[in-house]
């Protein structure tokens, strides 16, 4: 039978293991031949996709130089992916179309597509 001390002690090693494997990639990171990577999420949230983005450049630096690698931005672009619309070519009555499409359909948003271009820190 295992004494309090060493339940605690394992039971820290498992909580610590757990806690290091929840750094998990949620979009597309991929490396490039110079050992620079991108990194690519959408969503339509823009400040979730920016946050998941940040977290997915530090989560691949931790996993491949060790917890003390971060990572460096070298290029960033946020692009923002509107939902087709309907083109009369009169400016006026197309604003009025996309006013009327934006308060009837809820689900008329944008997408926010984020790509980072970024180096590790050794």
């Amino acid at each position: 039978m295992l004494n309090k001390k060493t339940m605690a002690s394992l039971l820290l090693v498992g909580l610590s293991t757990t806690l290091v494997g929840c750094a998990t990639v949620q979009g597309t990171v991929t490396e490039n031949q110079d050992g620079t990577f991108n990194s690519f999420f959408s969503d339509d949230d823009k400040s979730n996709a920016m946050r998941v983005a940040s977290s997915d450049t530090k989560a691949t630096c931790e996993k491949r130089f060790g917890e003390n690698s971060h990572p460096l931005v070298i290029n960033q672009d946020v692009k923002t992916i509107l939902p087709e619309e309907i083109k009369t070519g009169n400016q006026v009555m197309d604003s009025l179309v996309k006013l009327g499409q934006t308060l009837e359909d809820p689900n008329y948003k944008a997408t926010y597509e984020v790509t980072t271009q970024f180096k590790c820190s050794a």
